[in-house]
């Protein structure tokens, strides 16, 4: 019988999850799946420059299993890029703390709650709207630094300044 994988731990979500080749149609080209843990790793690591022990700790896994985590996820990242790919971030094994940093919560399956009071799911799909995620800040235009308040469940890039018409961006 298979061990079942743990609950990883996750700090956030991120904000933007998807990306693809500019100018290409996303009909013409395949994607590649990072789930939240992968991308939470390469945030630890890469971006914020923990060690593997310290992003080990904070995602409440061994380090072994973090190198592995690390390891697929780098993969991913450069056979996207390398073959022309698109990245799509979702799905997984995992738990984050609420809107306030206070304990557990996880999403379950199609982004609803399951088992809200021990805050586990497996991460498949979301649904910012209702779980605030991105909360706070502001929406601003990269040509104008037009800005208007974030709204909870609206992402920025979903938004045009009035201006100039451009995406905006979240500040």
């Amino acid at each position: 019988m298979v061990r079942p994988r743990g609950i990883r731990h996750v700090s956030s979500l991120p904000t933007i999850t998807y990306y693809k080749p500019q100018g290409i149609q996303l009909s013409s080209i395949g994607e590649i799946v990072l789930t939240i843990e992968e991308f939470e790793s390469l945030k630890l690591k890469d971006y914020l420059g923990k060690s593997e022990n310290e992003s080990s700790e904070s995602m409440k896994i061994s380090q072994p299993t973090f190198n592995r985590l690390y390891n697929n996820a780098k993969k991913k990242l450069i056979k996207a890029i390398v073959e022309g790919l698109a990245i799509k971030i979702e799905g997984g094994n995992y738990k984050m703390p609420n809107r306030d940093g206070t304990g557990p919560r996880g999403m379950g399956q199609n982004g609803n709650r399951r088992n809200f009071g021990a805050g586990q799911g497996r991460g498949l799909g979301r649904n910012t709207q209702n779980f605030g995620i991105g909360s706070g800040g502001t929406c601003k235009c990269p040509n104008c630094d037009y800005e208007i308040t974030h709204n909870i469940g609206n992402p920025c890039y979903t938004l045009k300044c009035p201006n100039c018409n451009v995406n905006l961006i979240r500040k």
